[in-house]
């Protein structure tokens, strides 16, 4: 009797013990709960530093040196220049002319961007401009006779100054502007499916071989590397603006559901102490029955 009065008291502790314990673990969960977590939308651009006027000085008598100094003044323009994070100065100018459609039609103006890389030395590594000073004397109308002389059907033109290369069989050095004539129509597989014409002379540098599928476009690359050195050794674009992100989550919780199902929480935790306890309470009142 006097045993089953201890246990009973024991009991009675435990009971008292667990209460406690539940309070407690579901105000921890509760406080758990109430975590949120923040992602910072904050996006800032890092200001542009132009570049120093003597550097833009060296870039414009690159230019000049390769079109002579009244072919610039009269169709290169500047329109912006930037400091890099860490290769050197970049260039951006107009390239503005005129073209006929046709020998004696009325001329009208195109514009071309190109792109200038200088060290931070000033001496140029990339240049992606005209490398002649064209007059672009071949009308567009002229450049598709030429290329219907050459076996082509329903021929398409299109002007191109090389910024981004050429698919031609024969190389053409980037920056020669020429006009691409192609066709929509399908050409056998390794004959001419484009020429391309110099606007000056109307001589066909080149012709891209077709593969036997209909192609469309000029230029050879996609451009992820279209500032171009001299001697055509590619070399990389720096972004102008560096645009950095801060998210503040402290922990990855993109799979957070995932995470969850094999996290022992406080809830998870607590359950195991209560069924523990409880299944001790029970062993007591069994040895004392």
């Amino acid at each position: 009797m006097k045993k089953r009065k201890e246990c009973l008291k024991c009991a009675i502790v435990l009971v008292s013990l667990i209460f406690f314990i539940l309070g407690n673990s579901s105000f921890a969960f509760a406080l758990e709960e109430k975590i949120i977590y923040e992602v910072s939308s904050n996006v800032t651009n890092s200001p542009e530093q132009p570049a120093p006027q003597w550097v833009i000085d060296k870039a414009n008598d690159y230019i000049i040196s390769v079109l002579g100094e009244s072919y610039f003044e009269e169709h290169i323009k500047l329109t912006k220049n930037s400091t890099g994070k860490s290769r050197g100065y970049f260039f951006y100018y107009n390239y503005t002319h005129n073209v006929r459609d046709e020998p004696n039609g009325a001329p009208h103006q195109v514009m071309h961007l190109f792109q200038v890389q200088a060290n931070w030395s000033g001496a140029i590594v990339g240049y992606n401009g005209p490398r002649e000073p064209f007059q672009f004397l071949i009308s567009s109308s002229e450049a598709r006779d030429i290329a219907i002389q050459n076996g082509m059907k329903e021929p398409v033109v299109e002007l191109d100054c090389g910024i981004q290369g050429y698919d031609s069989d024969t190389p053409i050095s980037d920056g020669t502007c020429i006009w691409g004539v192609w066709t929509y129509e399908g050409v056998p597989k390794g004959n001419p499916d484009l020429f391309f014409i110099h606007v000056d002379t109307g001589e066909v540098l080149g012709k891209r071989l077709s593969e036997g599928e209909a192609r469309t476009g000029v230029a050879a690359q996609t451009g992820e590397n279209a500032l171009e050195s001299k001697n055509n050794e590619k070399i990389d674009i720096e972004p102008t603006q560096d645009i950095q992100i801060n998210n503040s989550i402290p922990e990855d919780i993109s799979n957070k559901k995932d995470v969850n199902e094999n996290m022992i929480t406080p809830k998870n935790e607590e359950v195991n102490i209560i069924q523990i306890i409880i299944s001790w309470v029970k062993s007591l009142f069994v040895v004392v029955k």
